[in-house]
């Protein structure tokens, strides 16, 4: 049947590998699909002019039938210099197609190996927990491989990378209470995986019981901060409010975090809160407090941007005008994270600070501070904007770039004005 499969895939291979929906990556993918799964480390590479081809050292072996201390050479799977593999341990998973080794999912094969100091692994030993991840889900496959063959076959057959298989519910509900378990294991890719599988696999998506997304939700505020492990736990329990995290320990982590993923998934959730007031209140006095740290101020920013609710504008405008009175020392992240939250938020009472924010120095010598203040004031759409929008078109006329710019936001455009794009200047 292995060999079948190997046949069928250098038939189909040109296909799946052009597909879109090359998007399950995960642990649970690799233990299932993998002919192959080993851990040892990259020892040397041969350039060619399809990129460089990987010699493995095949340490220990989770899968196949390889013998211990092997090494196979890797077909390269994109253009760019792999130096950066060599030297460091790693779990590779890979296939042999016509007497070649080939990355699982190759061209893409960054996301079939794993390194024990790769981005997702941020503890001690992750290495050894990602293995283990992958141990379990074969422990749990092991009597049920003909019929992952199959379905694996199945796949090839219909040249549908996007296929994930027809499967009783009695495996289907051990896979996930496998990957319920691995979701605690924070801060590795075993973690991150197992939440990518539950909210995207059609096997699992939408599976979940309420006792399991709250069971998920205790587990969050532990997961790694700044990671798509909390992005996707995020996003698992958004839609039952019952598994979210108190609004204390949700500003806690809106205070801790470092990614704008994060935050914009933790807004999905402080928008379901029935205490506005309270939510306000908490995410307002973080963004206007000068002594917290400038990333919690810009988390409470683009919060308070996507919450869009004209009652924490007066948070806005006293963190602006706080930065504007530092002078030179005012911090451009949080201006700018501020201006983004007026634009979402359009309001007369705007007005006054942006004007103000015109007419300081700090932001009269920053093109990209006076554009993303403009087009804030543009979203007003008031008779006074429009009319001072129209009027600096006019007076711009001989400055081609400026012209250009004021046009976008006139009144007449109102389509384009919304869709601006502001790019950072430093």
């Amino acid at each position: 049947m292995r060999k079948a499969i190997a046949t069928l895939a250098v038939v189909t291979v040109a296909v799946l590998l052009s597909s879109a929906l090359q998007a399950n990556f995960t642990m649970f993918d690799l233990a299932k699909d993998s002919m192959f799964i080993a851990r040892g480390e990259f020892t040397s590479l041969n350039r060619t002019a399809a990129g460089d081809r990987l010699t493995l050292r095949c340490d220990e072996l989770i899968k196949g039938d390889l013998a211990a201390g092997s090494e196979v050479t890797l077909e390269a799977f994109e253009p760019a210099p792999a130096d950066e593999a060599l030297g460091r341990e790693v779990i590779v998973c890979f296939n042999l197609i016509n007497g070649k080794h080939y990355f699982l999912y190759h061209p893409f094969a960054q996301r079939s190996f794993t390194f024990g100091d790769g981005p997702d692994d941020q503890v001690p030993n992750a290495l050894d927990q990602d293995e283990q991840s992958i141990r379990n889900f074969m422990a749990i496959n092991a009597p049920h491989q003909e019929v992952i063959l199959t379905e694996l076959r199945k796949r090839l057959e219909m040249q549908d990378s996007g296929y994930e298989g027809e499967y009783d519910k009695a495996l289907i509900n051990e896979w996930k209470a496998e990957l319920l378990k691995q979701v605690t294991w924070a801060g590795t890719r075993a973690a991150k995986d197992a939440a990518k599988a539950l909210v995207e696999h059609k096997l699992f998506k939408g599976t979940c019981t309420v006792d399991e997304l709250r069971a998920v939700g205790q587990q969050v505020t532990h997961s790694q901060v700044g990671s798509l492990e909390r992005a996707y736990e995020l996003e698992l329990i958004r839609q039952e409010p019952s598994a979210h995290p108190t609004l204390e320990e949700q500003l806690n982590m809106l205070r801790e975090e470092t990614s704008q993923s994060c935050v914009g998934k933790l807004s999905s959730l402080m928008n379901q809160v029935e205490n506005r007031e309270a939510v306000l209140a908490g995410v307002g006095m973080m963004a206007q407090d000068a002594n917290m740290p400038a990333q919690s101020r810009v988390n409470a920013l683009q919060m308070l941007q996507a919450l869009k609710d004209t009652a924490g504008l007066p948070y806005v405008h006293a963190a602006i005008q706080g930065e504007l009175e530092r002078g030179p020392d005012a911090n451009k992240d949080v201006l700018r994270r501020a201006f983004s939250a007026l634009r979402s938020t359009p309001s007369e009472t705007n007005v006054d600070i942006i004007e103000a924010s015109l007419d300081s120095d700090y932001v009269k010598e920053s093109w990209e501070l006076q554009q993303r203040a403009w087009v804030a004031y543009a979203m007003i759409d008031s008779e006074e904007t429009n009319a001072t929008i129209t009027a600096k078109c006019n007076e711009s006329f001989s400055n081609k770039g400026l012209h250009k710019f004021f046009q976008k936001l006139l009144p007449t455009n109102k389509i384009i004005r919304k869709l601006i794009i502001i790019h950072p200047e430093d």
